[in-house]
């Protein structure tokens, strides 16, 4: 009778224990980029004045923080700043958008370019600053190749034209 109530402990534990991490997890902050062709004349008038940004030999890979007091939102999720990549040339279209951010309040930003066999890449990591002890890390790393191809988290986002 004792091996059968520790078996049914047990089987209980395998069975819940992994929906109780979900849903620890489930409440954890997470980053979303939202591209953009247009941004509103509004929201850049919520730009505050610092901006981070990781030059290679081809292009930049531009962060322009949004005014933390009035910054863009939709639901619990708020618009950190926008993210852009641009070559540099005349009459380009950079590629680009809304950093999105939900249940924390700040983001890390650290800048790198990495020489690669075909030239420079411009990157930009985000990464949550006070995330809860139960969530994973969670960041998201935007890379701009000399081609002019940029990713976010390794997935293709745009190419500058």
């Amino acid at each position: 009778m004792r091996y059968l109530l520790g078996a049914c402990a047990g089987v209980l534990i395998l069975v819940v224990q992994p929906a109780v991490a979900k849903e620890g997890t489930a409440n954890c902050p997470t980053l979303r980029f939202e591209r953009r062709q247009v941004i509103p004349l509004q929201d850049l008038g919520r730009l505050a004045v610092d901006v981070k940004s990781t030059e290679d030999g081809a292009g930049t890979v531009v962060f322009r923080f949004f005014d933390v007091e009035d910054r863009p939102s939709r639901g619990n999720a708020h618009a950190v700043g926008l993210v852009y990549a641009r070559m540099g040339d005349l009459g380009e279209t950079p590629v680009g958008g809304y950093l999105w951010l939900t249940d924390a309040t700040e983001v890390e930003v650290a800048e790198s370019t990495i020489e690669e066999g075909d030239g420079k890449t411009a990157s930009m990591t985000f990464t949550i600053r006070a995330n809860p002890p139960a969530c994973p890390t969670a960041s998201s790393t935007f890379t701009l190749k000399p081609d002019g191809r940029f990713y976010m988290d390794g997935t293709l986002s745009g190419t500058v034209r």
